[in-house]
């Protein structure tokens, strides 16, 4: 009917009605799920009360520091304490085994049934999921015991490890 012409026009059709029925459905979601789920990519929203933030450099006594504010953070919370030792025994780590890191972002959120750690630091690769058998009582070993869950990668010159205690 359109002839070569109407090969080109269908494409920018469909493409067009499939913009319409995401931002329709996103609009859809976002009311059936009152908020939870809102924007034209359907990204799940979050409580930033429940994040705390913070870098610091690498030293010991910043380290000791963030680990008492971690646990003033989650008061009230029965797993405050492995949370904060298993900070402390992280970023120990980090300093023991680096000659200078210029700084530590750690990044703590409360799920409903977790508590999330993310640490970022600029030094050496590390894994700390591989425990070293010659040493019986380490930080890493520790923080291994007390962790449901350790995740490392290596992004962009950044060692990456997200650390997951149970409630």
């Amino acid at each position: 009917m359109f002839g070569a012409d109407g090969i080109w026009i269908s494409f920018a059709i469909a493409e067009a009605l499939t913009i319409l029925f995401i931002f329709i459905y996103s609009r859809l979601l976002n009311k059936k799920t009152n908020g939870e789920y809102t924007g034209f990519f359907i990204n799940k929203h979050n409580d930033d009360a429940r994040v705390f933030e913070h870098t610091i450099q690498g030293n010991v006594e910043e380290a000791i520091n963030l680990s008492r504010e971690v646990q003033d953070y989650l008061k009230g919370n029965k797993s405050a304490t492995l949370v904060s030792l298993a900070i402390e025994e992280m970023i120990v780590n980090i300093i023991n085994i680096n000659e200078s890191v210029d700084a530590i972002d750690v990044i703590v959120r409360k799920n409903e049934d977790n508590i999330l750690i993310a640490v970022k630091d600029n030094g050496i690769d590390f894994n700390p999921v591989v425990e070293n058998a010659e040493l019986q009582f380490d930080n890493i070993s520790v923080l291994n015991k007390i962790a449901e869950k350790i995740d490392y990668s290596r992004v962009l010159g950044l060692n990456s490890t997200v650390i997951t205690i149970n409630n």
